[in-house]
């Protein structure tokens, strides 16, 4: 499980029994058009024809690209005897919106990009701020807020390191917020736990909650 879930993070798919990688912005593309066809269509996310939509974009999408793209933002849901059906999932669909939107630029009035985020996914569909956690950040304390799109994927692997890349984008962190951006650096031999006692300091803020900061700030 552990594999797969790195595996999906790093944008891969299996393919015949082995994992392809696809370029990002292709993915993007692809689910985009896969999405689109929803509303040209009329589908219900819950009954998406996968024959139906395969055929509807052959001229713009690989037949099993199409089916890639709803096996990995969706599930099978009709009986072995009936057309193939995938019903999508509300959190895959609303964070691959999320972060096709972050990417596009640097930075986001906060305000806009929730009012943007959820005027982009399908009808019924509601974006919650928790669905890019580890995909992205944001300041509230700024005029107007902002925010940002941010992996742990071009952080460095040194933990030192990584550590101080983080508390450079904000000096207080959840541990909710934290821990995406620092699972990957966990192993038998190192636990999160340890790495938290290591590398920060713990408080407790306004609210009650315990918050982590740099063990290296003076």
């Amino acid at each position: 499980a552990e594999l797969c879930n790195a595996l999906d993070k790093l944008d891969a798919w299996q393919l015949d029994g082995r994992w392809q990688m696809f370029d990002l912005d292709y993915k993007e593309q692809c689910m985009l058009r896969v999405l689109q066809s929803l509303d040209e269509k009329d589908w219900e996310c819950s009954a998406v024809p996968l024959d139906e939509c395969s055929q509807l974009l052959e001229e713009l999408v690989p037949a099993f690209v199409v089916r890639l793209c709803l096996e990995c933002y969706g599930s099978v849901v009709s009986a072995d005897n009936e057309p193939l059906l995938f019903s999508l999932d509300e959190t895959k669909v609303c964070t691959f919106y999320g972060r096709y939107l972050l990417r596009q630029v640097e930075k986001f009035n906060f305000t806009e990009f929730m009012e943007t985020w959820q005027q982009s996914v399908p009808d019924g569909m509601t974006v919650h701020l928790e669905m890019l956690r580890g995909f992205a950040l944001h300041d509230k304390t700024l005029r107007p807020p902002v925010i940002w799109y941010f992996t742990s994927e071009n952080l460095p692997f040194d933990p030192i390191i990584r550590f101080d890349e983080l508390f450079k984008q904000r000096a207080r962190w959840h541990l909710e917020d934290l821990s995406p951006y620092i699972n990957d650096l966990v192993t038998p031999n190192q636990t999160l736990e340890a790495m938290l006692l290591k590398y920060t300091r713990s408080s407790v803020d306004a609210d009650g909650r315990k918050t982590y900061n740099s063990r290296r700030a003076t």
